[in-house]
């Protein structure tokens, strides 16, 4: 499967859920202190791994812009 599809399909994925999550924070879903903590600890947690999906995108692409590859999609 290509790495770049499995990249974007994980980030949605992620996405979806920290709305998911933001929602239940909003509309007062949480029940006690214990749940909000449990939530706020994995929106921070999925923002963390957004980050470094995203840095990870952005050094592929770099490194593909340095090669000359300009717009191409590297493949493994």
């Amino acid at each position: 499967m290509d790495p770049i599809y499995l990249m974007e399909k994980f980030l949605k994925e992620l996405r979806l859920r920290q709305a998911d999550l933001t929602e239940v924070l909003k509309t007062g879903g949480v029940q006690d202190w214990e749940g909000y903590q449990k939530v706020l600890g994995e929106l921070t947690g999925l923002s963390s791994a957004e980050r470094i999906l995203l840095d990870l995108q952005k050094s592929n692409e770099e490194n593909n812009v340095s090669k000359g590859s300009f717009g191409k999609r590297s493949r493994r």
